[in-house]
């Protein structure tokens, strides 16, 4: 029979190394998450998300008495892009996101040019995230700054 200071040792031991089994042979947690709705969605769409990402269902109509807040149903050409929302089911769920309104050939940034109805505000297409047009980036800020300090300093250094 083994002394007592051993048995314990052994057992000290053997906790150890449990400990050290399991930390190396864990896998990775997995997590089902759902990103945050858009912040700025077309008129005539819905802010939303699901498992395919934030998106901006549209909101078809048949006629004016389907909207509401003094909206009209109006024919218009909307970029829509397919978003399916299943996680891991096998039957996938897809939601029609807008994306923006049609270039004047008919064309996308994102999605496909489509004739559909929405609820909008009489008189007129409102747009708030498709005309499809392009701001100019900004100077690199700081970079800018300081790449122009130093050739200064160059021109400056070279004249002297």
């Amino acid at each position: 029979m083994l002394p007592n200071s051993r048995i314990n040792s052994l057992r000290s031991s053997l906790a150890a190394l449990t400990v050290v089994a399991v930390m190396l042979c864990g896998t990775r947690a997995r997590a089902d998450v759902v990103m945050p709705e858009p912040d700025d969605c077309p008129e005539g769409s819905k802010a939303g998300t699901c498992h395919g990402g934030p998106h901006c269902r549209a909101e078809p109509c048949v006629d004016d008495a389907s909207c509401t807040n003094g909206k009209t149903c109006q024919q218009v050409k909307r970029c829509v892009e397919q978003i399916n929302c299943s996680s891991r089911n096998p039957t996938p769920s897809y939601v029609d996101s807008l994306t923006g309104s049609c270039k004047g050939d008919g064309t996308c940034s994102e999605g496909t040019c489509k004739t559909i109805k929405l609820c909008l505000e009489p008189g007129g297409e409102a747009t708030s995230r498709g005309c499809s047009c392009r701001v100019a980036a900004a100077p690199d800020g700081p970079w800018a700054v300081i790449a122009g300090l130093a050739l200064v300093w160059m021109l400056r250094r070279r004249r002297d």
